[in-house]
């Protein structure tokens, strides 16, 4: 009787410290042996929500961890840190950061007030930007979520990767990729965990979710290739459920082929974007559902007609 009463006070505990946001529970999915990853919510960035809007990970190593993007503020990245204490007692070893957007390494704090000397590696080009940049992403947190963020503090990464570039985390190998200078946005790093054949897209990939336009989007389509081309048994997108490269890259690639392809027909036929919004809609059917939709696919339309006219002088 008495290990029975333990039991259902563990289990009940497990219930009372489960992570939830507007009724559903968050927690890390196993993908494989070593790699785990909670899917974040799907909306923007808000009071409910917190802020928490992506895709963190975890890679277990054997005598620690490894986390990817811990989300978007210091309290996400304490409730991330929680999720992983269910998993493993084991030292967080590092960070590894995916691009510069607030959403994804304002969470770093979480973890790092944790073990003060940790490394974090993200982009070369990261480790100044989020040094310049961090007050902005907070305020802007801060906003968008009615201050639910306040009290982040920034901590920037501390080590840059250049592409191709190798690292050893205990014994893990993990593979920098950054083919372009220019995707969602200047600073986007994909990284691979070479042993499980595993990579974090950033937010170069979205999956059931759209948001503001890529900062080139032909450049973007480009690490899209590439990526698929690597031949991984996972990708994880910056937000939006994991899955193979058909499941959950393909798509996303497919949804801007539409667009481009109508695009260059008008750019040919000398129409302005407004002009064929209503029969690129149509095209877009299989898209409808996804979260951002109707705030997103006239904006990526905008935005490939003006990169189509530029490529062409």
């Amino acid at each position: 009787m008495k290990n029975l009463i333990s039991f259902l006070l563990v289990l009940s505990a497990s219930y009372s410290y489960a992570w939830q946001i507007q009724g559903k529970e968050y927690q890390f999915e196993k993908l494989n042996d070593q790699v785990y990853v909670i899917h974040g919510p799907q909306a923007d960035p808000s009071k409910d929500n917190e802020g928490f809007m992506n895709n963190p990970g975890l890679i277990l190593a054997k005598n620690g961890a490894i986390v990817v993007d811990p989300g978007a503020s210091s309290n996400i990245g304490r409730k991330v840190f929680n999720e992983i204490r269910k998993i493993t007692d084991k030292p967080i070893l590092a960070i590894i950061n995916t691009h510069n957007h607030g959403d994804h390494w304002l969470g770093n704090e979480g973890i790092q007030e944790n073990y003060p000397n940790i490394k974090i590696y993200s982009h070369e080009k990261m480790l100044q930007q989020a040094r310049d940049e961090g007050q902005n992403w907070i305020e802007i947190m801060e906003v968008m979520t009615n201050y639910a963020t306040k009290g982040t503090k920034t901590v920037p990464p501390t080590d840059g990767l250049s592409h191709l570039t190798e690292i050893n985390i205990d014994g893990e190998i993990f593979r920098a990729h950054i083919p372009n200078d220019l995707g969602h946005s200047d600073s986007d790093l994909m990284i691979e965990h070479v042993g499980s054949k595993t990579i974090f897209m950033g937010d170069n990939l979205f999956n059931n979710r759209l948001a503001r336009a890529p900062a080139d989007i032909h450049k973007n389509m480009a690490s899209l290739k590439y990526a698929i081309d690597l031949g991984m048994n996972h990708y994880i997108p910056g937000h939006g459920p994991s899955g193979t490269a058909n499941s959950a890259v393909k798509p996303y690639l497919d949804y801007f082929q539409i667009i481009m392809n109508e695009a260059k027909k008008a750019y040919d036929d000398g129409k302005a974007d407004f002009e064929i919004k209503p029969d690129v809609n149509k095209k877009l059917t299989n898209y409808h559902s996804w979260s951002g939709y109707e705030d997103s696919y006239g904006k990526h339309l905008n935005k490939l007609m003006m990169e189509i006219e530029a490529r062409d002088f």
